[in-house]
């Protein structure tokens, strides 16, 4: 790719927080302090590298049915979105979702995404 990228043991890559966890202006401030400690946790980058490696494990597969399969408590799609950013996937087609049963796009892992994980 022509670009690299250190990673840390934690796979702290700078390029997970592109989008930092927020709270809407109208919520409490409650809500403003728990995004800046998920955040600060290091648990967004562990999730969407969780999520990545999902998608590697289950190609063409939706956010739903990744959800669904891993039983997990976080939602795919909103890693899927940062995860395109970085050019990690692509979701280059459309299928019938076996969670929803409606039509959603496919995941897939680019090279980008398996030397992402293999050098993490």
């Amino acid at each position: 790719m022509g670009v690299s990228y250190k990673m840390t043991e934690y796979c702290t890559l700078p390029l997970f927080n592109l989008k930092p966890a927020k709270a809407r202006r109208t919520d409490p401030e409650t809500s403003h302090i728990a995004a800046a400690k998920y955040q600060h946790s290091g648990r967004p980058t562990k999730d969407a590298v969780r999520v990545l490696k999902a998608i590697k494990d289950n190609p063409g597969s939706t956010a739903k049915e990744l959800d669904a399969r891993e039983r997990w408590e976080l939602v795919a799609h909103k890693h899927i979105y940062k995860l395109l950013d970085l050019e990690c996937i692509a979701r280059p087609s459309r299928k019938r979702c076996e969670a929803t049963g409606s039509v959603a796009l496919q995941c897939y892992i680019t090279e980008h995404g398996i030397w992402v994980l293999d050098n993490g």
